[in-house]
């Protein structure tokens, strides 16, 4: 995985619940999370990726990492085994996901992207090397079971659901109707 997971929805709360989140986040946190909008027009390490090794590449949007997960197994017609303490994640999207009660894996994820090659630890170096952040999340596995390993637990993926962004939007929509 290039990137890190539900930027674009956080640079968004970020800047639409701010008042809100002022009430328990400290201001430049908040400033640090809508400057995330900054990596979302730039993916410039897929065609790298795919010079150095890359077999396959999906970016990451509505949904969140875990609808793209879903999405990348089934267009390789094959399982996975994902390790979810390996996705990366910003503080920021940490913080802001756990005052709005939103969870960041099915959270607007425009700036990352999902790519498989036959090593990925070596194109992970390779785009290290030229100052892109990567991380080897999982391997792609012959069954077609699409586990998430947890620490010692293991669950699997359901089929994609709504953006926690849309979820949650409609939530405070019908609560301003009803005042």
């Amino acid at each position: 995985m290039t990137g890190f997971i539900a930027l674009e929805g956080t640079a968004r709360l970020a800047r639409e619940q701010r008042e809100k989140l002022l009430k328990t986040l400290p201001e430049e946190l908040l400033d640090d999370a809508e400057r995330f909008l900054d990596y979302l027009t730039r993916v410039p390490e897929a065609a790298v990726a795919i010079r150095h090794g890359a077999t396959a590449m999906l970016t990451v949007g509505d949904g969140g990492i875990m609808t793209a997960l879903w999405i990348l197994a089934g267009y390789s017609g094959t399982g996975m085994r994902v390790g979810l303490r390996d996705i990366p994640v910003k503080q920021e999207t940490i913080e802001i996901c756990e005052v709005l009660e939103i969870n960041p894996y099915h959270l607007l994820s425009g700036g990352c992207a999902l790519l498989t090659a036959d090593n990925g630890y070596r194109l992970c170096a390779e785009l290290k090397e030229l100052g892109f952040a990567a991380s080897v999340i999982g391997h792609i596995t012959a069954d077609n079971d699409k586990a998430i390993i947890n620490g010692d637990g293991i669950g699997f993926l359901n089929r994609p659901q709504t953006d926690e962004y849309i979820r949650f939007c409609d939530e405070v929509a019908k609560t301003d109707v009803l005042r």
